[in-house]
């Protein structure tokens, strides 16, 4: 049976020094991802693996060493525009593996942005600030997402606009932390849809349904 491997950006490396909720946390965005991609390709006559590989330089270490043993590829944050695609293998010293790398374009953070009812669910045990409001109708929507820039940074404004909880009886606005809740929109993603948005999220699917036959 064949094994498939995706080495992921993001989530930390497992160490002594490191709390166990921040690795548990690595821990559930790593499942989201298994269940991001099961939602179109279902291992049952592959193995499917996922790794977190942290930050994108060790994301990318992994991924050539494992890509050694197994058929692997890495799926990692372009930072940029899709004409950058080119300059970040060569920063990376991805060149030759550039058939197995897939950028999250132009973060990870655009996959969430470009479906808001994700967010909507993700944040559904936070209290909801603007009732009155769509959350779809905010202009930050307004923008394409594959050309949104810094969508971290929006995907922050969008939650602390619209989303917060109590502390220690006083009302906060709800921050984004990419480790600690990244996992609850990932896995609210419609497959489909964000295929449709992003076309190296189609090149990686019809890698993966490729090589599961090999």
């Amino acid at each position: 049976m064949v094994t498939i491997k995706i080495v992921v950006e993001g989530g930390v490396l497992p160490h002594s020094n490191i709390e166990s909720q921040t690795i548990m946390n690595s821990e559930k965005l790593r499942e989201s991802f298994y269940k991001l991609i099961t939602q179109v390709v279902e291992p049952k006559f592959f193995n499917l693996e996922i790794e977190m590989g942290a930050g994108e330089k060790n994301a990318s270490k992994v991924f050539k060493k494992s890509i050694q043993k197994n058929y692997c590829s890495l799926l990692i944050d372009l930072d940029g525009s899709i004409e950058k695609k080119e300059e970040r293998l060569v920063e990376l010293e991805l060149e030759e593996y550039s058939d197995f790398v897939f950028f999250m374009i132009q973060q990870m953070e655009a996959w969430i942005l470009s479906q808001p009812a994700s967010i909507e669910k993700g944040m559904s045990f936070f209290e909801r600030e603007k009732v009155e409001k769509q959350l779809a109708d905010d202009p930050i929507f307004r923008q394409v997402p594959i050309e949104i820039e810094n969508p971290a940074d929006k995907l922050n404004t969008i939650l602390s606009r619209y989303y917060s909880y109590e502390k220690r009886n006083k009302k906060r606005k709800k921050k984004y932390g990419k480790l600690k809740d990244a996992s609850l929109f990932i896995e609210n993603i419609d497959i489909q849809k964000l295929m449709d948005a992003f076309e190296d999220v189609k090149n990686l699917f019809d890698y993966i349904k490729t090589t599961m036959y090999t």
